[in-house]
């Protein structure tokens, strides 16, 4: 795997997330944010986000030499503190 295919794999992810966050912020109310997903490990949308921006931060952070970020989001039972944190994702 070339630099090239990995700097194509994050745009791509940066894609996919902006979609996310589109998808996220029509999200309404608290009951549907936090809502118990049945079966899943990470048991809401809210976990499921955190998760991904966690994730995406880290692999960035080791794949650009630097230490990755060691504390979540903020829980917060909207996306007001969550989005900031996926839109820096998304843009790095």
């Amino acid at each position: 795997m070339t630099k090239n295919d990995i700097r194509e794999l994050l745009e791509y992810d940066a894609w996919a997330t902006r979609q996310l966050i589109e998808a996220a912020a029509t999200v309404g109310s608290t009951a549907a944010w936090t809502h118990d997903l049945n079966g899943t490990p990470l048991t809401s949308l809210r976990q499921q986000l955190v998760h991904l921006v966690i994730t995406v931060d880290t692999y960035r952070a080791l794949l650009q030499g630097k230490e990755p970020p060691r504390s979540a989001p903020k829980r917060s039972p909207n996306l007001s503190l969550l989005l900031p944190s996926m839109r820096r994702s998304a843009s790095a």
